[in-house]
């Protein structure tokens, strides 16, 4: 008789914004105790270069929202670990294996095109803040500041929980938007093919990750 080998997967709804998705992350950990982390969802491009229905692979995670205010703009300074009061890095680092595994997965699936344009996958780095981005010019401030490839609303959130209790975890996103003063309505023509583009990416690592 031959045997099977299972992977018990547990799958949750984040909510929006850091907080939500910090609590959750937290609950999921303390509960469930996974091996690993994949948090996925929409988000806005910041590379030029990307366009809706692209996919970033956040090799990197950073808040772009914790710091200081003052009058020369924005204060970026790290978070610190709650439990032993270190600095945490300001880019938090994916699981070097699980982006391998993103890899994999990405040559065997076939991403929804937006009209004629057939989207990619890249491998970046992925900035959070707790608003939604729709302005161009800011846009272009904080891709400069961050060298970002996109933004959203609650990776940063997750990577920190998972960074500071030692569990693997990689945050992909799927363009909807370019996060700019046409973002409202870009959100709404293309976030359902995003979502749709992310899952899959998602589905077909769960597959690599059962063997």
């Amino acid at each position: 008789m031959g045997s099977s080998i299972f992977h018990r997967c547990v799958a949750l709804l984040s909510g929006i914004g850091k907080v939500n998705a910090a609590l959750t992350t937290t609950l999921l950990l303390e509960h469930f105790r996974p091996k690993q982390l994949l948090f996925t969802g929409i988000a806005g491009a910041m590379n030029p270069t990307l366009h809706p229905g692209d996919i970033v692979v956040g090799q990197l995670v950073a808040h772009h929202d914790y710091g200081g205010r003052m009058p020369e703009g924005m204060l970026r300074v790290p978070t610190k670990n709650p439990y032993v009061f270190t600095d945490n890095p300001i880019f938090f680092p994916a699981d070097s294996g699980l982006v391998a595994i993103s890899k994999v997965a990405a040559k065997d699936i076939q991403l929804q095109s937006i009209g004629e344009y057939k989207p990619q996958i890249i491998t970046g780095t992925i900035i959070t803040g707790d608003v939604f981005l729709a302005d161009t010019k800011l846009n272009q401030q904080l891709q400069k500041e961050y060298n970002s490839d996109a933004v959203e609303m609650e990776g940063a959130a997750v990577a920190q929980i998972c960074y500071q209790e030692k569990v693997p975890f990689i945050i992909i996103r799927s363009l909807s938007d370019s996060a700019d003063d046409t973002a409202v309505l870009d959100f709404k023509k293309y976030g359902k093919t995003a979502a749709e583009n992310s899952a899959m990416l998602i589905l077909e690592m769960l597959k690599l990750l059962r063997k």
